[in-house]
């Protein structure tokens, strides 16, 4: 994998300006350098992730990355179960949208979408409880409860979205697309 540097003629375009890459082990040094402190990395990251919208929007993506964890303690290795649950989060997220939905609707039914994923974890968990331990049981029993709870809101949460959406729509009132400068 390589980031783009943004070496190239100012007078080309910016995807051919930003046509050279950088080696990933590369872009890996630069991010350790710049954890530990040196000044001159941290610029650096700053312009390659300027210039790779699509690594520092990865990353940014904590819903993404909750999704993931989870996936991974669930599947517990077992690939078939891991893609398995990835596909199974896909297919429930994009049931939930509308047909041409904002960001804010996306961001809505991801956290659905990992709402059910975690209770579905702690739906297993309670069923497969040794019924020898009281304590354990009930801080099981607990945590699902209040998982259900996240997901009841979470699915209250979308809800509302998509119907403030639908309402600016009817009225319509359309997205500004304006920009939103990131904070320094």
């Amino acid at each position: 994998m390589t980031v783009a540097t943004g070496v190239g003629n100012e007078s080309q375009s910016t995807e051919a300006a930003h046509a050279e890459t950088l080696p990933w082990d590369d872009f890996e040094a630069v991010i350790r350098a710049a954890n530990d402190g040196d000044e001159d990395a941290l610029k650096r990251l700053m312009q390659l992730l300027e210039w790779n919208p699509d690594l520092w929007q990865s990353v940014a993506d904590l819903g993404q990355t909750a999704l993931c964890a989870l996936i991974a303690e669930m599947a517990g290795g077992d690939q078939l179960m891991a893609e398995s649950l990835r596909l199974k989060a896909a297919e429930i997220k994009e049931s939930l949208l509308s047909e041409s939905p904002s960001r804010l609707e996306e961001m809505a039914a991801d956290g659905v979408a990992i709402s059910w994923m975690r209770l579905q974890q702690l739906e297993h968990r309670c069923a497969m409880l040794e019924t020898n331990s009281r304590d354990w049981a009930e801080f099981w029993l607990k945590s699902r409860d209040r998982a259900q709870k996240a997901h009841e809101a979470a699915v209250r949460h979308l809800l509302s979205v998509q119907t403030a959406e639908k309402r600016l729509r009817r009225k319509g009132n359309g997205r500004t697309g304006r920009q939103v400068e990131p904070v320094r």
